[in-house]
């Protein structure tokens, strides 16, 4: 009995010892997480140990934002850092080439919609927001591709939104600003709320067409991503949106606008450089920020930073519906990796850009400006954008909006 005892328990044993074994090798192949997410959670995975095949061609598409094309040699400057890229793409991967397309401000957040919503998106897509998961579906995450410094970088900047997973490669940051038209007395403060209450001579003159006005708005309240429930009555993200149309209402009410309900689009910069008095503008972009600082005399304006803000510059990463192999989605990461970093090195020369890879420890000190869930996009860009400009150029109240989000 004592013998049969003692053969179970070495059977067991043996069992456990040989299971951990045959496991041990198995993931030197096929990694633990990989087959987890894949056949336990039944979500989309890439191997992290396929190859890259040397007698297989990869074309790789890449949208992108002509982002320096506004400032002084930009044309040059973009078709430089598009060559640049090609040039390291064929010396690293002879066998991979890429297709450029280049998008514009307006639309081209529309047009991969559209492509995604049929299953035809970019392999790479260059990202002007913190909406980090901008599609559930064919949106390729980067988990078991990363470096160990890499891994460290993105950990600071978290953006993972959804079931653990790192969404974008980023490339570089953007400060939120708003400017002054004028040098302000050293008085002790430059938080914005605090000197709008003491200074009632300084007016405001923010552009609401721009869709980044409201981002900063809400994440000045405290929102860090806008996202929709069921009743929206009780969605977080609505009671914010109560907050920031009170606050531009209290505004108002206190005159703090020159003008309201303008079509301030098109007169932005003209109300900045010919009011009398102390304006502010806003938002920035950094294109905007750049010139505004080299045309600038003796540097005679007011930086205002929105409570450390930041935009995350980066690039997203697709599948399409006819899935092309995880060998592509591999090659599709590592261009990625490599533009990344290509235009990290050309964001440091503007003083209003940073590359993220020479700035991890400040990223861990700032606040990320707001992104928006997937799912609650369509709801931001086409229902509260109407009202949104239905407040400013009508004038409703914050309690007429109330009923309209409602």
């Amino acid at each position: 009995m004592i013998k049969k005892k003692h053969f179970i328990i070495f059977s067991v044993t043996l069992l456990f010892f040989l299971s951990g074994v045959s496991l041990s090798i198995l993931n030197q192949y096929v990694p633990f997480d990989y087959l987890y997410r894949s056949y336990i959670k039944r979500e989309f995975a890439i191997n992290p140990q396929v190859e890259i095949r040397e007698d297989k061609q990869y074309q790789i598409t890449y949208w992108y934002y002509p982002i320096f094309k506004a400032l002084p040699g930009g044309e040059e400057l973009e078709n430089e850092i598009k060559g640049l890229i090609d040039e390291k793409i064929r010396n690293s991967y002879p066998n991979f080439s890429i297709k450029f397309e280049e998008l514009s401000f307006i639309d081209g957040r529309d047009k991969l919609r559209e492509a995604l919503q049929e299953g035809r998106g970019p392999d790479l897509y260059m990202n002007l927001s913190n909406d980090f998961l901008l599609d559930s579906e064919y949106q390729i995450p980067l988990n078991g591709f990363l470096t160990a410094s890499e891994r460290e970088l993105f950990a600071k900047i978290n953006p993972s939104y959804s079931g653990n997973n790192y969404w974008v490669w980023p490339f570089s940051i953007y400060k939120q600003q708003w400017v002054l038209n004028s040098k302000l007395d050293n008085d002790g403060s430059k938080e914005l709320y605090e000197l709008l209450e003491r200074k009632p001579d300084i007016k405001l003159a923010l552009n609401f067409y721009d869709p980044l006005l409201l981002r900063q708005l809400l994440t000045l309240k405290g929102l860090e991503i806008f996202e929709l429930e069921k009743d929206l009555s009780t969605a977080a993200s609505m009671k914010v949106l109560d907050d920031v149309f009170s606050l531009i209402h209290d505004w108002r009410q206190r005159d703090l606008f020159i003008e309201d309900g303008i079509e301030i689009e098109y007169r932005f910069l003209k109300l900045f450089f010919e009011y009398q008095g102390k304006l502010i503008i806003g938002p920035l972009n950094f294109r905007l920020a750049e010139r505004l600082k080299e045309i600038s005399e003796d540097n005679q304006l007011t930086f205002f930073d929105l409570d450390n803000q930041i935009q995350l510059n980066n690039i997203v990463l697709f599948r399409q519906k006819k899935y092309q192999g995880d060998d592509h989605s591999k090659a599709v990461i590592e261009t990625a990796r490599e533009i990344s970093r290509i235009l990290a090195s050309f964001s440091e020369n503007y003083s209003e850009l940073k590359g993220v890879f020479n700035e991890a420890d400040q990223l861990s000190k700032e606040g990320l400006l707001m992104g928006i869930e997937p799912e609650a996009y369509n709801y931001w860009k086409n229902d509260l954008q109407e009202i949104w400009l239905d407040f400013w150029k009508r004038g409703i109240s914050p309690q007429q909006v109330v009923n309209l989000l409602y």
